[in-house]
């Protein structure tokens, strides 16, 4: 397992529990695959449409994640600034 997935699966065990579990095994699913940047949109999408407030340490982890993956910051401003 990579960091960037073992970062992820990280996020997605402190958030899991407040998304639906298909949700979880769809960003669980892209992972295996390593498709990163599916799961991440996914979960994204996931925590939106559950409006979860991330905690400081979660958008900590987040942000690392999307510099891991080369993802601009700012096209998830909305879920960070919560």
């Amino acid at each position: 397992m990579t960091e960037t997935t073992e970062l992820i699966r990280s996020l997605l065990v402190l958030v899991g529990p407040r998304i639906s579990a298909d949700e979880v095994a769809d960003v669980d699913d892209w992972l295996d695959h390593r498709e990163w940047g599916l799961a991440v949109d996914v979960l994204a999408e996931a925590l939106s449409e559950n409006a979860v407030t991330l905690t400081a340490r979660e958008r900590e982890v987040f942000v690392h994640i999307l510099h891991a993956i080369g993802y601009d910051v700012t096209d998830f401003a909305n879920l960070l600034a919560q």
